[in-house]
């Protein structure tokens, strides 16, 4: 193997530079990875003490993008801040508009709601994002 000359170690750092501005995210600087630019629907809340799975429709969503995090309870939409630290997630108070819904529909919307503003950590998986109370509960 030859060494690099010149030319080819400037070529080098160029594009490694290039690269790691394009990929922010390998750094570790992002403490919110995982968790944000992915729209989650939910699939179990838990309400009454024990975990319920969800209904399939309508779909109950969230989205986590630069400190606020949105999406539908399954009858109104909701929005709010949110802060993270590691993995520990703070969500700020929620705002959602007052639409009436099936009483099924409301009783979710609004536990899952709660569960949201209970929240204390969260942990992403492949395809799956789990959040849990300050106790490490699993809410949603």
């Amino acid at each position: 193997m030859k060494p690099l000359g010149k030319p080819s170690f400037i070529a080098g750092l160029i594009f490694c530079g290039a690269l790691m501005m394009a990929v922010p995210a390998c750094g570790g600087d992002d403490e919110a990875q995982g968790l944000e630019g992915t729209k989650w629907v939910l699939t179990a809340y838990q309400a009454d003490g024990s975990i319920q799975e969800a209904l399939p429709t309508p779909p109950v969503e969230a989205t986590f993008a630069g400190g606020r995090v949105n999406g539908t309870g399954g009858c109104n939409q909701y929005s709010g801040s949110y802060q993270v630290d590691g993995h520990k997630l703070f969500i700020g108070l929620l705002a959602s508009t007052q639409r009436a819904c099936e009483p099924a529909i409301m009783d979710q919307e609004t536990a899952y709601l709660k569960a949201l503003q209970s929240a204390g950590s969260y942990e992403t998986g492949a395809s799956t994002l789990t959040i849990k109370d300050t106790s490490g509960a699993i809410v949603l």
